[in-house]
């Protein structure tokens, strides 16, 4: 029994490993019949495109030179607005450089008539003893528009 109890552990591993070699060879072979019949492809692609490639480049030929100078030409009209765009920019910046010149300019404008605004402030609350001992010697100027007919 103890015989049999060693014997059969080893023979399932046995099983195992010839079985997973199995099928280690067997995926190894898939995938090297799958990159074949892939290179296959590939070149068969090849060899149909290179003689369109060469039909394209005998056309290609002639239309090149025109080709080119429509190029060039585009080129020189991004050039020209790539400059103007720069120039914009240039004059953009004298613009804000000149804006903020206004702004400081108008900003002490604003500062000064703050100034003159809390000082008139003051000068009426100066005034505010008087205003209100002028509205107790008159008494119909301290009631509505309705009575004043009466005083």
């Amino acid at each position: 029994m103890s015989f049999v109890t060693l014997l059969l552990p080893s023979l399932l591993a046995i099983v195992i490993y010839m079985a997973y070699n199995d099928l280690a060879l067997r995926m190894t072979r898939t995938q090297s019949s799958e990159l074949k019949s892939m290179e296959k492809l590939a070149a068969d692609v090849d060899k149909r495109r290179v003689p369109e490639r060469q039909a394209g480049r005998s056309r290609g030929g002639a239309c090149q030179a025109g080709c080119r100078s429509k190029s060039v030409q585009m080129l020189q009209e991004e050039l020209r607005k790539s400059d103007a765009s720069v120039e914009k920019i240039g004059t953009v910046k004298a613009d804000k450089k000149q804006l903020e010149e206004a702004v400081g300019r108008s900003e002490a404008g604003l500062a000064a008539v703050s100034n003159d605004v809390q000082g008139l402030a003051k000068d009426l609350q100066a005034l505010a003893p008087f205003r209100e001992e002028l509205a107790a010697s008159r008494p119909c100027a301290a009631r509505s528009t309705r009575y004043r007919r009466a005083c």
